[in-house]
């Protein structure tokens, strides 16, 4: 075998055994409130309890618009916090 064969053979074992190295990362899809959907009913905030999120996870509403409002809420200042209230609460 030449050098230049053992090198490429060699060259490929490298880049197999990375690439076997490498995890795809996918997200999960979540939806919020399992087969009930989403919305203020007591119990909601269990729901999370025993699930595992991960960054790329995608958390889906479904809910009845008809009846329930929903906003899109920036939490990144505490000033926002006092308009949001406990579902444990209720």
């Amino acid at each position: 075998m030449s050098y230049k064969n053992a090198l490429v053979i060699g060259f490929s074992l490298i880049l197999v055994t990375l690439l076997l190295q490498c995890q795809e990362i996918h997200g999960k899809e979540f939806l919020v409130g399992d087969e009930k959907g989403w919305s203020p009913y007591p119990g909601i905030s269990d729901w999370p309890n025993g699930k595992n999120f991960t960054p790329g996870d995608v958390l889906i509403f479904k809910y009845d618009n008809t009846s329930t409002k929903v906003w899109q809420a920036d939490f990144i200042l505490p000033e926002y916090l006092k308009d949001c209230y406990d579902l444990r609460d209720m």
